[in-house]
């Protein structure tokens, strides 16, 4: 499976704390929750909750609900939290019913959708860094087994980002969102603790999350847990590279633009090593394999 990561503009999108700090007194002996601090939380943003289940999962308390939601739905939504201990809640994933029409509008401007394409998936996380929708279309293209997987995020006036997943298996309909473990916290904390964190998920044991970074574009975090390793993955334009290798690059094709040219730079944290490998319409001179300086790498 190849992932392309694409960004296509940035909206600034307000923080949200699942935590409210305004003293109000709130009736809890109702909810069905791990502990105070947790169904005080749930309280003061839903009502006529529906506890499904919780569990425990990588040190959070996890629960799935049906409920209704005080600033964004009517109808009652799928709901799954993910709390740390203290009530603190690290992420609230919510799947649509009914696309709100807004959103379905603005997801179908994206440059990767079109009117053939099936929506397989709706929701939107909140997580401390901040709020956006995810909606999945699937590209049908005649094939039993294998699909392609179109996911748009956006804010509630504008697009963020699109990625596209190929050749998936037909039986995809989305990944399950989940908060990062420790390590992928700990590392995330450290690299990105304020960019905007799309989505998160695991996939062939990888621990992965994908990131707004500098507002500018999306790179995908993978916690490899068998080699206790990170990795990041990053589709940037020639606009977006440094700008020696820039310089370097339009020195041995200078018809090279960020239509006909993009890279995938990765980024090993285990060697602290950032390659960057240059791709074009054509066989350009300028294809290959580069530091961040401009100098091939073999």
């Amino acid at each position: 499976m190849k992932k392309l990561i694409y960004l296509l503009s940035f909206v600034s999108l307000f923080a949200y704390a699942c935590s409210d700090s305004d003293d109000v007194e709130i009736d809890i002996t109702d909810i069905d929750a791990p502990n105070d601090a947790i169904a005080t939380d749930l309280a003061k943003r839903y009502t006529d909750i529906e506890i499904v289940s919780w569990e425990e999962q990588d040190g959070y308390h996890v629960g799935k609900f049906f409920a209704n939601q005080k600033t964004k739905s009517t109808a009652k939504d799928s709901i799954i939290v993910w709390y740390e201990p203290n009530g603190d809640c690290e992420l609230t994933n919510v799947k649509f019913d009914q696309v709100p029409q807004n959103i379905l509008t603005i997801a179908k401007t994206a440059t990767l959708y079109d009117e053939s394409q099936e929506l397989v998936h709706a929701s939107y996380c909140e997580r401390p860094q901040g709020t956006c929708y995810k909606l999945l279309f699937v590209a049908d293209y005649g094939s039993e087994s294998y699909k392609d997987v179109i996911t748009i995020f956006c804010s509630e006036e504008k697009m963020i980002g699109q990625t596209l997943d190929m050749d998936v298996d037909a039986n995809f309909s989305g990944y399950e969102e989940i908060a990062p473990n420790a390590k992928l916290k700990e590392y995330l904390d450290a690299r990105y603790p304020d960019e905007l964190r799309l989505q998160m998920y695991v996939d062939d044991s990888y621990h992965i999350c994908d990131c707004l970074v500098n507002d500018d574009y999306i790179v995908s975090v993978e916690y490899r847990e068998n080699q206790d390793e990170f990795k990041e993955f990053a589709t940037l334009k020639l606009s977006q590279l440094p700008e020696a290798l820039r310089q370097v690059v339009l020195a041995q094709d200078a018809n090279l633009n960020d239509d006909n040219c993009e890279s995938e730079r990765v980024y090993t944290h285990k060697t602290k090593e950032t390659v960057y490998y240059i791709e074009t319409d054509d066989d350009s001179p300028a294809n290959g394999k580069y530091d961040e300086n401009g100098n091939r790498i073999n």
